[in-house]
């Protein structure tokens, strides 16, 4: 029986991937590269550091890894405030839950002041019975830590919840914590490298009905 419902929180719960992909793509043609969105894929749920750090390696930038961080910092930054939004249907499927009386939490590889921040400003804190961050634990995705750290503060455990996932790193993790998953790829992701997941779905929309499905009317 579901009792928990998890949720990614990039590219699932809000727009972040394409609004931090342009950011760097600006960040990148000013170094004189052309960042494509396929090489963006390949870093989709891994933890930012992890991710800035092969970008930094892969194109032998001519400043200081320090630099280069801080000013994609800021640049994404400024994309984010500017630019970020809730994906379609997050609040359907997230009220949906949340009538069904079934817990609902978030495990991510964000960092905790940034999903707080905008869960807060989007007003969908109240939804969320816990929020498991990159902060909470020593690894990310692909990882299980993040998602075995939220089944043990939630007190439940892998046989009574399942998770919602929008990267290939995200399912690899709950394959690991042997959880059932719904995977909502990533635009531009290759659906077959998503075989590990339970359910594959276009969006949240979809994601809902397989919910209704799975919990029963």
């Amino acid at each position: 029986m579901i009792k928990l419902v998890i949720f990614d929180f990039d590219g699932l719960l809000v727009n972040s991937e394409e609004t931090v992909f342009s950011a760097i793509e600006e960040i990148f043609l000013k170094y004189g590269h052309d960042f494509k969105w396929s090489y963006f894929l390949e870093s989709i749920g891994l933890p930012v550091n992890t991710a800035l750090r092969n970008y930094y390696d892969h194109f032998k930038l001519p400043v200081k890894f320090e630099e280069f961080v801080a000013n994609r910092n800021e640049k994404v930054s400024e994309y984010l405030t500017d630019h970020l939004s809730l994906m379609p249907y997050v609040k359907e499927i997230l009220e949906y839950l949340k009538k069904r009386k079934i817990m609902i939490a978030i495990a991510t590889s964000g960092k905790k002041d940034y999903v707080f921040f905008f869960l807060k400003k989007f007003g969908i804190m109240k939804y969320f019975s816990l929020v498991t961050t990159i902060d909470d634990v020593e690894k990310g995705k692909p990882y299980p830590d993040l998602i075995n750290k939220t089944l043990i503060d939630l007190g439940t455990d892998s046989n009574n919840a399942l998770i919602i996932e929008d990267s290939l790193s995200g399912v690899l993790a709950a394959k690991a914590a042997k959880i059932k998953t719904i995977a909502v790829p990533t635009k531009g992701i290759e659906l077959s490298l998503f075989k590990d997941a339970d359910f594959i779905c276009n969006n949240l929309e979809e994601a809902k009905h397989r919910l209704t499905d799975i919990l029963g009317n």
